[in-house]
């Protein structure tokens, strides 16, 4: 059985009036998703500026909405790995405009797997918080089959990070033919991404 983390979200007050409006905001917000192909982005200051004072909204208020669309992959259901079963030893590392990547082991468990990343650089002692890069990473699994990817906890010091991503279903124990995608982002735009995709295969 798959075990999620998580809570279960009560019931409030509700006006059965709005149900119509509200369903056509869900049909309009599929439409949006389908049209920007997982990429939303954020619109132009002006724009949220104009249909505030056309709508009546305060135009923060809108922002927030928009950023909100922008963040459905943080609301998926995480799976809570259990059934721990061994560490796999894996092995695998790449190097990309003087980052270098390493995959070395993932912990099986009965519901999924756990891929430990790590990416090295030189950085330099003297930096200031304000000045050290806010790299995000993206992990990606190619295979016969589609694997949900979910960044996990992590570390990082001065020139190197640590990152776990739970992965289901599980990967097989032989991974002959599965290959590891990697991609390096400055913050945790889609667009801002560092360099091109890093595969570990």
């Amino acid at each position: 059985m798959m075990e999620f983390e998580g809570f279960e979200r009560q019931d409030m007050y509700y006006d059965e009036r709005l149900q119509p409006i509200d369903e056509k905001i869900c049909e309009l917000l599929k439409q949006r998703k389908a049209l920007s192909e997982g990429n939303p982005g954020h619109p132009l200051q002006a724009l949220v500026n104009e249909w505030a004072e056309k709508y009546g909204f305060y135009p923060e208020h809108l922002h927030s909405v928009f950023s909100t669309l922008g963040a459905e992959e943080l609301h998926k259901p995480r799976i809570k790995p259990n059934g721990f079963r061994y560490q796999l030893p894996v092995m695998k590392s790449a190097e990309q405009d003087k980052f270098f990547y390493s995959i070395v082991t993932v912990r099986q468990y009965d519901n999924a797997s756990v891929v430990v990343l790590s990416a090295d650089w030189e950085e330099s002692e003297d930096l200031n918080y304000k000045e050290r890069p806010n790299w995000h990473f993206k992990l990606e699994i190619g295979g016969n089959q589609h694997y949900d990817c979910r960044a996990g906890s992590g570390a990082g010091t001065t020139g190197k990070m640590s990152q776990n991503f739970v992965v289901s279903p599980p990967l097989p124990d032989d991974l002959s033919g599965i290959e590891f995608y990697i991609q390096a982002y400055d913050g945790y735009e889609p667009q801002n991404s560092v360099g091109p995709e890093v595969v570990l295969g």
